[in-house]
């Protein structure tokens, strides 16, 4: 995005029951893949979509902050926050299919291990 400012970014409502969906397709996806390089894109293109939600409940969350009194974003905001435990244990399920996968070396050794840690913190969280 070229000169854009906050107010002009767009906001769509997250499709909670498609992000399910495909947090369900995907850990079956990782479970079935062949290769390492065959699970990493799964991952990778995975992440890509995430970033989606995340962006959109940022969104939504600093617009609902910066003015409480706008009744769209006070809705957005309820709903997102009643929605998003729902998705958290599917993430935690997601983290497990990684965490759990024969290819966890290769990407303990490319990512970090760090990306492990959170994936323990989710765990212990939920």
């Amino acid at each position: 995005m070229e000169n854009f400012t906050f107010p002009t970014l767009p906001y769509q409502r997250p499709d909670f029951e498609a992000l399910r969906r495909d947090i369900a397709g995907t850990i079956k996806a990782l479970e079935a893949a062949g290769s390492y390089g065959e699970f990493r894109q799964l991952l990778l293109d995975f992440d890509q979509r995430s970033c989606q939600l995340d962006s959109m409940v940022s969104i939504c969350h600093i617009r609902h902050t910066l003015d409480t009194a706008d009744s769209f974003y006070s809705g957005e905001w309820s709903y997102i926050i009643q929605r998003l435990p729902e998705v958290s244990g599917d993430l935690v399920e997601f983290g497990n299919a990684v965490a759990a996968s024969p290819y966890r070396p290769q990407l303990e050794q490319e990512l970090g291990s760090q990306y492990f840690a959170s994936i323990d913190l989710a765990r212990r969280m939920y």
